[in-house]
């Protein structure tokens, strides 16, 4: 069982287990120590204590049925959740009967018995007008699976406005409706949903293109197809030369009077083909008198702005409210942090150290990567060719999981060669990680001690602190 899960689930029922708990106060008082005490899988392993002590609990045997379904333990959810049902008499109000109803119905779904996750999503309806957790995309989902696709997407429609309780699942079968009945608007409007409440999904750029293009509006054809590449090239997957290549594609179809007698698209395209020279003052300039009405229009702009002028408090506060639709593009925060270093305000590794690293972790491969590696040595007062060497405490984890995978020890070498480096943050992160590595694995030990022996200078150090002498 992943114990993430387990605290992520713990944390958001906490506050439910302190406000619902039964009359019993030596029960009441166990649980407030457990609550102030205890967190993640901490806390978990003390409810599961009390609920040794208090087996009739209907509270614990709810929450943990539903703290076991959000780890994925499924058998072990639909036990306890299965006892709750038995003491649901107990429950101190229709509220925690709606929770387990629902948490019935999603256990239910999972085991694909989509008539009984039917069933308890509409009993959790039925004890809740306010639905604050979405049983009726349950339901929806349920009967569409079902095979009752238009009444799932009625249920859909009607609940637009509520789409941030929405599941990928539901967004990926109402989308599969809409395109199906030609609600090709509402098609486009589920794409953009699903980037900014999960994330972009490959070839949904050209999806959207398709869509737009055949609604007749060329402009955001260009543009969705334009993000398409831009995701590509920003993973390192489309270099500039081959990025320009296409758009001379698209050029080459926009040309076509035809297909496009008003010649639309075109000053967009050279806007793009501008943006992907990286000649932001061009592209800035060609994105000026345009106004689509789309979040990559937006984002282009503002990153453009941002490299050709710096950033200033306002062009980061319209920036900043674009990450929910970006937050997996590695040129979001590349753009971000190089629009801050050209600006007026505090350009610190303190104040940019989270965008750096989001813009290598994502693409740790690819020169954006490397520049970004650069600048932090920079900022620690290393010499720049130095960043080279740097690696972030989640490429030193992932090292480890290769080591444990069953890649040979020499897979740390990366680590060894960042003791290299004068005194920094990620130098000490270093360190602690190859100490506590070599005392838990004998063979890192036997590794670094080898190291050691042909090692000079701060490496030798350094192993000397990790191994002893």
């Amino acid at each position: 069982m992943s114990v993430t899960k387990l605290i992520a689930v713990c944390c958001v029922f906490t506050a439910l287990l302190a406000a619902g708990c039964g009359g019993n106060r030596e029960y009441k008082d166990a649980l407030d120590r457990a609550l102030k005490e205890k967190s993640g899988a901490d806390l978990f392993g003390a409810l599961l204590a009390l609920d040794q002590r208090y087996p009739d609990t209907f509270e614990l045997k709810s929450r943990l049925g539903a703290m076991f379904l959000g780890a994925d333990d499924l058998d072990k959810a639909e036990t306890y959740l299965g006892r709750a049902e038995a003491l649901s008499a107990s429950a101190s109000g229709d509220p925690d009967r709606y929770d387990l109803a629902l948490n019935l119905g999603v256990l239910q779904f999972e085991r694909k018995k989509y008539a009984d996750s039917l069933a308890n999503a509409e009993r959790a309806l039925s004890l809740s007008k306010e639905d604050s957790r979405g049983a009726v995309f349950l339901k929806a989902r349920s009967l569409s699976l079902l095979g009752k696709n238009d009444e799932a997407a009625a249920l859909y429609e009607a609940r637009w406005k509520e789409r941030a309780l929405m599941s990928r699942l539901d967004l990926d079968l109402y989308f599969d409706h809409s395109l199906e009945n030609k609600s090709l608007i509402r098609a486009v409007e589920i794409l953009g949903a699903g980037q900014e409440r999960f994330d972009f999904t490959p070839g949904q750029g050209i999806q959207a293109s398709h869509i737009y293009e055949e609604l007749g509006m060329i402009d955001e054809a260009v543009l969705c197809a334009g993000m398409e590449l831009e995701y590509l090239h920003s993973l390192g997957g489309a270099d500039q030369a081959k990025a320009r290549e296409r758009l001379a594609v698209i050029g080459k179809k926009l040309e076509d009077k035809t297909w496009n007698p008003k010649g639309a698209g075109t000053a967009l395209l050279k806007g793009l083909d501008a943006w992907f020279a990286a000649d932001w003052i061009a592209a800035a300039r060609a994105f000026t008198p345009l106004s689509p009405n789309h979040y990559y229009f937006s984002y282009l702009t503002l990153a453009s702005a941002l490299e050709s002028e710096g950033a200033t408090a306002d062009l980061l506060t319209a920036y900043v409210e674009l990450e929910r639709f970006f937050k997996s593009l590695p040129g979001y925060y590349y753009h971000f942090w190089r629009g801050m270093k050209k600006g007026r305000g505090d350009f610190t590794f303190t104040v940019a150290k989270d965008v750096l690293e989001k813009t290598i972790l994502l693409a740790p491969d690819t020169g954006p990567a490397s520049e970004t590696r650069r600048e932090i040595a920079r900022l620690l007062g290393l010499d720049p060719a130095d960043g080279a060497k740097l690696l972030l405490p989640a490429e030193l984890e992932a090292l480890g999981a290769r080591l444990a995978g069953g890649d040979p020890v020499s897979v740390l070498e990366p680590a060894v060669g960042l003791l290299s480096l004068p005194d920094n943050v990620y130098t000490l992160q270093g360190i602690v990680f190859l100490r506590g590595l070599s005392r838990r694995v004998p063979a890192v030990e036997s590794f670094l001690k080898k190291k050691k022996t042909a090692a000079a200078g701060r490496i030798k150090e350094r192993l000397v602190m990790i191994v002893g002498n």
